[in-house]
């Protein structure tokens, strides 16, 4: 038994004797079967000192201290390997997944793009450099690695959802579309691609789409809160009403349910008549809130305490939905409410006369009577 000291000062135990360097790498593949990478660094070792020029046995020396985490070993040893061969693409390619691995992008992008230079036919060299551009942001350039690979390897479903992610984000949505139907067209199951699906038929806002994809993605097992939610508010948009109450039902009881979950499920209640649930669900909706749609939220809530003749709560939500986007219906919709609630016209008088001043025409003409009706009250009762 001779000691020897590797790379990186550590002790291995290497049988020189009687052992060829065939056998120190068959002994290590047969130890990588067992996933005994421990024993298969000790083998590739032995092979790696009998045989200092065997690439293969420094590359698995290198990959195997990768799977045990001895990310500075690993690169000492793949770096050697491309010393050996800086025209072989799978040194820079190992290398490069190393860097990434190990959290360096701009050093994988590099090591990736001299695997693609040496061989730019490798559907899996364009797509590991693709990968690592968008880890990046580089969108653009990762598009162009996903295109290419595929050109390659049009089966590569993986890449197909990378590229059609990527042209969403640079809103090629039709371009995305036809990424997405060929995708789906090897595999009409593929999680990924429905899901992308799912996102870009709600974006185009298409609700036949969005429940179709939605559908075909519930039915793989996947419930995940988002995809659920936009199929349920898709089924809203359709007045598919039973069903789309029976998916946002599942949503909103739980405590992650978004914003939007509530207000569509507030909308599917009033439409099955439940205006108690469909208000205390536009109250959770309001609560939650944090996007550009609280307006929203404020204003349909507005709306259902109107109906529930709640008019002070009404005044509220729309006053709310006036100060975070202001439009002249909700200065009409608490005029109204005044109208109704208060003795005193006063208020509801000056609402109308300020929503009338809008120009709007939409509730012009109501506007215009009350405030006849209204003006000639006061003038019986003496108030001019």
């Amino acid at each position: 038994m001779i000691v020897r000291l590797c790379l990186m000062g550590v002790l291995i135990s290497c049988q020189v004797y009687g052992q060829s360097g065939s056998d120190s790498y068959a002994n290590g593949q047969q130890a990588i079967a067992q996933y005994q990478f421990d024993q298969a660094i000790r083998a590739f070792y032995n092979c790696h000192q009998q045989e200092p020029d065997r690439k293969d046995c420094l590359h698995q020396l290198a990959w195997c201290h990768q799977q045990m985490g001895n990310f500075q070993d690993a690169r000492i040893y793949y770096r050697a390997f491309i010393n050996l061969d800086t025209l072989d693409p799978t040194g820079w390619i190992s290398l490069g997944i190393l860097d990434e691995q190990s959290g360096h992008i701009e050093n994988a992008i590099k090591s990736y793009a001299k695997a693609v230079k040496i061989d730019s036919t490798n559907a899996y060299f364009l797509k590991k450099f693709g990968q690592a551009q968008v880890s990046l942001g580089n969108i653009t350039a990762a598009i162009g690695a996903f295109q290419n690979s595929l050109y390659y390897n049009a089966r590569d479903l993986e890449t197909a959802a990378a590229l059609a992610d990527g042209l969403i984000q640079i809103d090629a949505l039709d371009q995305a579309t036809t990424v997405i139907q060929e995708g789906l067209a090897l595999n009409k199951k593929d999680r990924p691609l429905l899901r992308l699906a799912v996102r870009l038929a709600n974006r185009q806002e298409l609700p036949d789409q969005t429940v179709m994809y939605g559908q075909q993605l519930l039915e793989t097992g996947d419930s995940t809160l988002y995809y659920t939610t936009i199929t349920g508010q898709a089924y809203v948009k359709l007045d598919s009403t039973s069903v789309a109450l029976y998916l946002l039902d599942w949503v909103c009881h739980h405590d992650r349910a978004s914003e939007l979950a509530h207000y569509y499920y507030a909308l599917a209640l009033e439409a099955s008549g439940q205006p108690t649930e469909a208000i205390h669900h536009m109250e959770i909706a309001i609560e939650k809130g944090q996007s550009d749609y609280l307006y929203l939220f404020q204003e349909q809530g507005g709306r259902l305490h109107l109906m529930d003749k709640n008019f002070k709560a009404a005044i509220q939500a729309y006053e709310a939905a006036e100060r975070l986007h202001p439009d002249p219906e909700h200065i009409f919709q608490i005029g109204r409410a005044y109208d109704q609630w208060y003795k005193d016209k006063a208020p509801a008088m000056r609402y109308y006369e300020n929503y009338l001043s809008t120009k709007h025409q939409q509730f012009a003409e109501y506007a215009k009577q009350r405030l006849l009706v209204l003006r000639a009250d006061r003038h019986q009762q003496g108030n001019k």
